[in-house]
C-alpha cells in the first residue's frame, strides 16, 4: 500500500515543482503571466507530467523493494525538472536547486542510518564523486571554451553526489547523445548556427530520465 502513497506524492511534488518553477521564471521576467503560465509553459507542464506518468508505470513494482534508492532518484528528478524549466527559458540554474538536492541526499542518508542502520561512509564517497565531477567537467569547460556552463557543472556534480557514479556518468552520456542529435537536426534545419548556444539542462534532464528508466528496469 505504501508504494501507492509514494507514487501519489511523486506526481504531486513533480506538478508543484514544474508549475512553481515556471511561475518563478515569470516573476523574474515580470511579464503578464506573472502568476500564470503561457502557452509554451503549459506544454512543458503537460509534457513533464506525461513523462512522470511513464516513470510511475515503469517503476511501480520496483519501488516496493528499493524504497531508499527511489527517494534518491526522486530527489534528482525534481531537481533536473526545475533546472530544465529555468535553463530553457532564462539560461540560468539557480543555486538553491543545487543546495536543496544536496540537502535531500544528506537527509535521506541520515534517515537510512537511523532506520536502516546503513553506514555514513557513503557520504564521504559521494563527496569524492562530486569533487571528481567538478574537476573533470571544469577541464572540459575550459577545453570547449565554456561549452558547458558553471550552472551545468554544479548540477551534474550535485547529481553525482546524490546518485553516485553510475547515475552521473550514464546521465552525462545520454545527455551528450541527445544534445548531439538535437544539434545536428537544428543545423540541418538551419534553425541554429555553429555560433549559437543551447541550454544544456534540458539535455541533462533527458539523459537522466533515460538513465533513470534503464536503472530501474
Amino acid at each position: 500500500m505504501h508504494e501507492y502513497l509514494i507514487i501519489m506524492l511523486f506526481i504531486v511534488s513533480t506538478a508543484l515543482t514544474v508549475v512553481g518553477s515556471n511561475i518563478q521564471v515569470n516573476q523574474r521576467e515580470e511579464h503578464k503571466y506573472k502568476y500564470g503560465l503561457n502557452k509554451k509553459q503549459i506544454i512543458i507542464v503537460v509534457s513533464i507530467m506525461l513523462l512522470s506518468a511513464i516513470i510511475v508505470v515503469v517503476s511501480k513494482d520496483w519501488i516496493r523493494t528499493n524504497m531508499w534508492n527511489w527517494f534518491v532518484l526522486w530527489s534528482i528528478y525534481l531537481a533536473v525538472v526545475a533546472a530544465m524549466v529555468y535553463d530553457s527559458q532564462l539560461k540560468i540554474i539557480p543555486n538553491y536547486i543545487i543546495i536543496l538536492l544536496v540537502l535531500a541526499k544528506l537527509g535521506i542518508s541520515l534517515a537510512q542510518y537511523i532506520y536502516a542502520k546503513s553506514s555514513l561512509v557513503e557520504i564521504g564517497i559521494s563527496c569524492i564523486i562530486a569533487i571528481v565531477c567538478i574537476l573533470v567537467l571544469a577541464i572540459v569547460s575550459v577545453i570547449t571554451h565554456h561549452g558547458i556552463g558553471m550552472g551545468d557543472i554544479k548540477l551534474l556534480a550535485a547529481i553525482g553526489f546524490t546518485g553516485g557514479v553510475t547515475v552521473i556518468w550514464s546521465t552525462l552520456l545520454f545527455a551528450l547523445v541527445i544534445c548531439t542529435i538535437v544539434t545536428v537536426i537544428c543545423l540541418i534545419g538551419r534553425k541554429k548556427t555553429m555560433q549559437d548556444s543551447l541550454p544544456f539542462a534540458p539535455f541533462i534532464m533527458g539523459g537522466y530520465v533515460v538513465a533513470f528508466i534503464i536503472y530501474i528496469i
